[in-house]
């Protein structure tokens, strides 16, 4: 039976030929997403989601029926690619909800046909085109209006609601909680400065005095002493400050100056608390485990971190499903349809290799210690060394 209803979108869709752009969403621009991604806590687990995803090879699944070359054409053609493909979709899934390329084919001296890249394209100029019914059918890009018809492209859409095929980018979850982290880090900053080192109070009398040749306004005297102390730092008393200090102090007019030291403590406990608490939200925005077993992993316990990691675990091999799913259905099936024909496809699959228990052991040992907010936790750079994976774009 036909399919009978239309594109599933509460947005209006733009006009394209017999076909329509699919619009994106205005609410959030790519670029607040690129600010959120910089941030510390997101960058670390944005890397490791990246790395433990990365770091489970391809391999192949043949179907009798399969030709017998067509394993080892699948192999060259496409694994090549295997780093470039995964890393840069499971990356463009967290951050924007959706990966486009270019697949593009070459000839070889053999007369097969392979792939010479498959380039990833900007999100920003990039828009998904959709039929009728709501079907992706290609991608087309504004800055050159270029229109790539759905067998010369792949399309990777994270969280996909209805027809947006622009998904949902994981890093939404936490931008709210993000909003949060940043307004308090800069209040506390404010509030550090506040009470942070020695403030003078100046008491002054109305009126003039004179200084050399001329009378000056006693208001203008105390502001200079206030900034000649803050040229030279809010901490140390200049001799010269000082000295004036004891004359004015001295002065029957009434002068008075007291240097005012710091009672309290130059950390913002409660700041500080807040944030930690916020970094776990973030982290439990990008699909690390709830609160109960963050709580676990926080006392330290190597089994509790085990169970933890394999909540985190379970996600990554959904998302590696997802992108093998597509990978299949594809460039898969394209270079298989375009050297065997039709009566080929889908007769050699790409199955993933395991996430490797080096991958698991690593994760748990960093999701202590980016939970615990750890000062010497790992940094980004040696986990991807220890995993020998390229470090993310």
């Amino acid at each position: 039976m036909p399919e009978k209803t239309s594109i599933q979108s509460t947005s209006v869709y733009r006009p394209f030929g017999n076909s329509y752009i699919l619009p994106k969403p205005s609410a959030v621009t790519y670029d607040t997403y690129r600010k959120i991604r910089k941030n510390p806590t997101i960058a670390l687990v944005r890397t490791l989601i990246a790395a433990g995803i990365t770091g489970a090879s391809w391999q192949l699944s043949t179907d009798p029926r399969a030709p017998s070359s067509a394993a080892k054409l699948i192999e060259d053609e496409l694994f090549p690619f295997h780093n470039l493909v995964v890393e840069r979709s499971v990356l463009g899934g967290c951050d924007f909800g959706w990966q486009p390329y270019e697949l593009v084919l070459a000839r070889r001296p053999s007369g097969a046909t392979g792939v010479a890249k498959i380039k990833p394209l900007l999100q920003d100029i990039t828009d998904i085109v959709v039929d009728k019914k709501g079907s992706a059918i290609g991608l087309v890009q504004r800055s050159s209006d270029v229109t790539l018809n759905l067998p010369d492209t792949l399309l990777f859409s994270f969280r996909v609601e209805g027809s947006n095929w622009y998904g949902e980018p994981l890093l939404e979850t936490s931008r709210a909680v993000f909003d949060q982290w940043t307004a308090l880090g800069t209040a506390a900053a404010k509030y550090d400065l506040k009470i942070a080192g020695t403030r003078l109070v100046v008491y002054y009398p109305p009126g003039f005095t004179p200084v050399g040749d001329t009378m000056v306004a006693n208001g203008i005297i105390a502001q200079d002493i206030i900034d000649e102390l803050e040229l030279s730092g809010s901490v140390a008393v200049p001799t010269t400050v000082a000295k004036k200090i004891d004359e004015l102090n001295q002065d029957t007019m009434r002068w008075h100056i007291e240097i005012l030291k710091d009672k309290g403590t130059s950390e913002n406990d409660y700041g500080i608390a807040r944030l930690k608490y916020l970094d776990v939200q973030m982290v439990r925005g990008m699909g690390m485990p709830e609160r109960s077993v963050i709580e676990a992993i926080a006392s330290g316990s190597r089994a509790d971190a085990d169970t933890a990691v394999e909540f985190a675990l379970t996600n990554m091999e959904l998302v590696l499903e997802y992108i093998i799913n597509v990978i299949n259905s594809q460039p898969v099936n394209r270079l298989l349809y375009l050297n065997y024909g039709p009566e080929a496809m889908d007769t050699v699959h790409v199955v993933p290799g395991p996430i490797t228990d080096k991958i698991k052991t690593l994760l748990a040992d960093i999701a202590k210690d980016v939970i615990k907010a750890k000062p010497e936790v790992v940094g980004i750079e040696a986990v991807l060394e220890q995993l020998s994976i390229p470090q993310p774009i």
